[in-house]
């Protein structure tokens, strides 16, 4: 009773109703140390995890690494105001740049995303300001074993100092935050 008034849970479609939380790790992918973690209710969204953990452990020489739970529209504008580096799956279907760069058959591209008022109050509202009228932003093409398409975005902008076939391999890096996961539960 306890872990499901402070966490809630989720009711299946088939069985029954199962307490659960939600966590996620902010974790040096080439030492595999965590370096930070947050556990909220299980209605919390990845999103927010992102923003807290951006929030609080920013800093001008971090690359963030994120999943496609994690991306949200202000989420790059939060990492540009706080001058770090990213690099997220984007939700393909979800996000109609994505789907257009997918359908370009293009290996990469930069592409201009709007700073609307709703993002630059909800930036104000965690103390950071974001100035532009819009942000570049560069999508990189990952091409799966099975023929799947998943796109990238990041703000490491130079090709030349990070060309695009590196990204596969730099996206892949997290996958030991899954094991980590796993060893949690």
């Amino acid at each position: 009773k306890e872990i499901v008034d402070h966490f809630g849970g989720m009711q299946p479609k088939h069985g029954n109703f199962v307490p659960m939380a939600r966590f996620s790790f902010l974790q040096d992918l080439l030492t595999n140390v965590t370096q930070a973690a947050v556990i909220t209710s299980y209605h919390t969204g990845e999103g927010q995890h992102a923003w807290d953990l951006v929030c609080a452990h920013a800093n001008d020489l971090s690359c963030f690494i994120f999943d496609r739970g994690y991306f949200d529209g202000a989420l790059p504008f939060l990492m540009a105001a706080l001058h770090t580096h990213f690099v997220v799956r984007v939700p393909v279907k979800a996000f109609a740049k994505a789907q257009q760069f997918v359908e370009s058959g293009k290996k990469e591209c930069e592409i201009q995303l709007p700073a609307p008022g709703w993002i630059k109050e909800e930036l104000k509202q965690c103390g950071v300001t974001f100035k532009d009228d819009s942000l570049t932003v560069r999508l990189v093409r990952v091409e799966l074993n099975t023929g799947e398409v998943e796109v990238l975005m990041t703000n490491l902008l130079d090709a030349d100092l990070y060309p695009a076939e590196e990204f596969d391999q730099v996206y892949h890096l997290r996958w030991s935050i899954e094991e980590s996961y796993k060893s949690c539960k």
